[in-house]
């Protein structure tokens, strides 16, 4: 057997058996599995059976799976939520981290009779803990609450403040400490920090978005990262487990928690590479010891510190913060849990020679009695809070299956990503991809391609642990397919990619997504992805004004904050026209929580592309909430600004979200009656002019105004000056052949709409339209006013407006039939 225990195949052969097997067995005892291989690997030990040593190769992956640990905390631990309660996380981590970091040195100082450094680091032991029952609490949907984000405040600091005791120990136990140590250590651990948090995120963004062309490249990258810098932490005379934890709080909006990449990066560390790490700790262990007593007073000693400090630090942190006493005892039951952080610094102290094995089995014993009642708390108390809150859904989380829109294989696997984004981290529905082709002569060959997209689009989604259900219809009309799929399979949100290339004649996205867009009543999500999405930096969001009087606005809001907080991206809003308190109220409010950064606004549209030009960056993620054509808050300017967008910004992300609709109008309830959509009378015989086949559109302007307002001089020459501007701007396309202008006059007192018809055509953009509509509006009219009428008159406009207005032989034919044309 000796021969054999040397013989790489068979040390790996009975580790992974052990991987296999224990878990199962101490599952069955209701036993954390990582407590299970931490015993397993005791059992199989020098120090028991011996059928393993713990040789190099051991050690290697063991070191390997720590730096593993360390790396994912780092990677796991929300900044957002951090910095928006961090005065509850400081005040609970201050209590958590410092009262058992003083009874640690008292135990260290008198019972163990070690120096003061060591009994620091023993200290250091008790005060960091892991959230390992956090599941618990997120499957109750208590994750917001706010004793709990006071918790993961408290891990953030313990587990940073238990890491920097260990790397000053470290650090002294191989030269003394002094003036020189102090300022060397403080320069060098300054710089490293700062260089690592600046320069890793920098080269990781660029690299994530110009060079990584696949998983396993983005992959190699991140494990690059994480080696790198771990090793730079030992040149400046840190622990590497510090470097790890170090690289995953750089990496950590870079890799975002739902994503194929952090997927890859559990699977790797959990089924292989930790265990190892577990395994090769549990051979240390010498369970000769437990027959003397000084083990089992230290193993006692230490339970005491642990339950009584994390016990009394969260009463305390309650009473100040003001919780109830559930919510206390949850923290407690959160907080007691000693693994990866406490783990590393016993294992590190007993490699220096700081800790004796009496220690360390006594860590190993606490590490098992923690895990064990911190979740039999967590619990208990969770569901109290749980119940005493009336905890239910949040109405926000609508987008229960999503449905991601496959046709170019270009940007397949970008726009999965996106709809997994979209999709809920924790729900139980999966995620439908799709592929409509057009049935033709050479169909089946189009359905073999489509489905070959299918299924490398499909891959990456399972990669990340996602359920794919995936789709391909044989329709002659593509967008009816889409339709058709979306109501066969009970869809919320659709997710479709689109080239970014600017349309004309009144197209927005092309005729078969319009026509999706416009005919469907969920959250429609039209994307021009470039690069990978995983590089965002920023979110910058364009909302309309009044779109928070939309029956769907929260429904919007919420898949977008979605986005943001799967991406750990903040997100920066862009009003169009003043800021509104209610908008802003509904945004901060919407679940899920993430930092939200208002005061950008523009007075029209049009300013749109400048002003994203001054604020955004190459790495940002532009949105816009759109409207349906006719909708409630419709503009025809909407119709032409993302293909704007998107030309002005060719190589940056950008979507184009369309919030669900409650009706088919998506009018506000309440409003439905005296809405202009309904019933509206806007257009008159003598504003409508048939004959100006002879005229270009600045005298077919002045001829339409002149009878209206020729009576008044300095009226009329005010109207002019208006209207000469308002030439100069590119017009409206409300469609086929048909072309709006509006303008603002201050001496109006109710909006007014002209009507032209050129049956050769008005040249405008190297175009030709043959009906021309002038809206003149007054210059304080509500904005909400003058978006009802422009939704009214591109109602209008609808159907069979442009055969009816060029065949019409009187202004009257033409009103008659323009006042009464039913929405469609």
């Amino acid at each position: 057997m000796v021969g054999a225990s040397n013989n790489p195949v068979f040390i790996f052969t009975i580790v992974l058996l052990v991987i296999l097997i224990a878990p199962i067995i101490v599952s069955r005892l209701r036993i954390p599995g990582m407590v299970g291989l931490i015993l397993a690997g005791s059992v199989i030990g020098p120090n028991a059976l011996g059928l393993l040593p713990r040789d190099a190769t051991i050690n290697l992956l063991g070191t390997i799976g720590l730096l593993f640990i360390m790396f994912i905390a780092g990677l796991e631990i929300d900044l957002n939520q951090f910095k928006k309660n961090r005065r509850h996380g400081i005040i609970f981590g201050n209590l958590t981290f410092w009262v058992p970091m003083i009874l640690g040195i008292i135990m260290g100082r008198i019972m163990m009779g070690y120096n003061w450094p060591v009994s620091i680091l023993l200290g250091s032991v008790f005060s960091s803990h892991t959230l390992l029952p956090f599941s618990i609490v997120s499957k109750l949907g208590l994750s917001k609450n706010i004793s709990v984000t006071a918790s993961i405040g408290g891990t953030l600091l313990t587990d940073i403040g238990a890491m920097m005791v260990l790397a000053v120990v470290a650090s002294s136990s191989s030269e003394p400490i002094g003036t020189y140590f102090w300022v060397k250590l403080s320069f060098l651990v300054t710089a490293y920090f700062s260089l690592t948090l600046w320069l890793v995120p920098k080269v990781g963004r660029w690299f994530l978005r110009n060079v990584a062309e696949n998983g396993e490249v983005e992959f190699i990258f991140v494990m690059t990262s994480l080696f790198v810098c771990s090793y730079c932490s030992i040149l400046v005379g840190l622990e590497p487990i510090i470097g790890a934890f170090l690289a995953g709080l750089s990496l950590n909006r870079l890799i975002p928690d739902g994503s194929t990449l952090m997927n890859r990066v559990h699977f790797v560390g959990n089924a292989l590479f930790i265990p190892f790490f577990l395994i090769s700790t549990g051979m240390i262990i010498d369970v000769r010891i437990l027959n003397g007593g000084e083990a089992w007073a230290v193993t006692l000693v230490m339970l005491g510190i642990i339950f009584l400090t994390k016990w009394f630090a969260s009463w305390v942190g309650a009473k100040i913060l003001g919780f109830t006493a559930d919510e206390g005892m949850l923290m407690f039951g959160l907080s007691i849990n000693q693994a990866a952080a406490t783990l590393a610094a016993v294992i590190v102290g007993h490699r220096l020679g700081l800790f004796g094995e009496s220690l360390l089995t006594g860590t190993i014993i606490m590490i098992a009695v923690t895990c064990l009642f911190g979740t039999w708390f967590t619990d208990i108390f969770a569901r109290r809070v749980a119940l005493k809150m009336d905890v239910a859904p949040d109405s926000g989380d609508i987008p229960d299956r999503v449905m991601v829109s496959l046709a170019n294989p270009e940007n397949a696997e970008r726009l999965v990503d996106l709809s997994m984004f979209v999709r809920k981290k924790n729900s139980n529905e999966s995620l439908y991809a799709l592929s409509v082709v057009q049935d033709g002569e050479d169909s089946e060959s189009i359905v073999s391609n489509a489905e070959k997209i299918l299924s490398k689009a499909s891959s990456r989604a399972i990669a990340a642990a996602i359920p794919v259900i995936p789709l391909t219809r044989l329709e002659t009309n593509m967008a009816e397919g889409i339709l058709y799929a979306i109501k066969d399979f009970r869809i919320s949100v659709l997710v479709a990619g689109w080239s970014g290339k600017l349309l004309g004649l009144g197209d927005t996205f092309g005729i078969t997504l319009d026509e999706v867009v416009t005919r469907s009543m969920q959250t429609v999500i039209i994307a021009h992805v470039k690069s990978t999405l995983t590089a965002t930096r920023n979110m910058i969001l364009a909302i309309p004004p009044s779109s928070e009087k939309h029956a769907g606005f929260t429904s919007a809001i919420h898949t977008i904050k979605l986005m943001a907080s799967q991406l750990g991206t903040p997100i920066r809003i862009v009003m169009v026209s003043a800021p509104c308190r209610d908008a802003e109220t509904l945004v901060s409010r919407t679940q899920p929580a993430v930092p939200i950064f208002f005061g950008d606004s523009i007075s029209r549209w049009r300013d749109l592309p400048d002003k994203l030009a001054s604020i955004a960056t190459p790495n940002d993620f532009i949105m816009l909430i759109n409207q349906r054509r006719g909708e409630f808050l419709w503009h025809p300017f909407m119709n032409r600004l993302p293909g704007l967008i998107a030309d002005s910004f060719p190589n940056s992300n950008f979507a184009v979200i369309y919030p669900p609709l409650s009706k088919n109008t998506g009018i506000p309830q309440g409003e439905a009656e005296s809405h202009p959509l309904v019933r509206s009378y806007i257009f008159t015989a003598r504003r409508i002019r048939l004959d100006f086949d002879q005229m270009n559109m600045a005298d077919s302007v002045h001829e339409l105004i002149k009878d209206d307002f020729a009576n008044d001089a300095a009226e009329y020459n005010e109207i002019v000056s208006q209207v000469n501007k308002m030439l100069g701007y590119a017009p409206l396309e409300l469609g086929n052949d048909i072309i709006l202008f509006h303008t603002y006059v201050p001496t109006l007192t109710s909006a007014t709409v002209f009507v032209g018809v050129n049956h050769a055509g008005y040249e405008h953009a190297d175009k030709r339209s043959r009906i021309m509509i002038l809206l003149i509006s007054p210059t304080g009219v509500n904005p909400e006013s003058h978006l009802k009428t422009l939704s009214s008159i591109a109602a209008s406009m609808k159907g069979d407006a442009l055969s009816v207005l060029l065949s019409a032989t009187s202004p009257e034919e033409a009103v008659e039939w323009l006042n009464n044309n039913p929405i469609r």
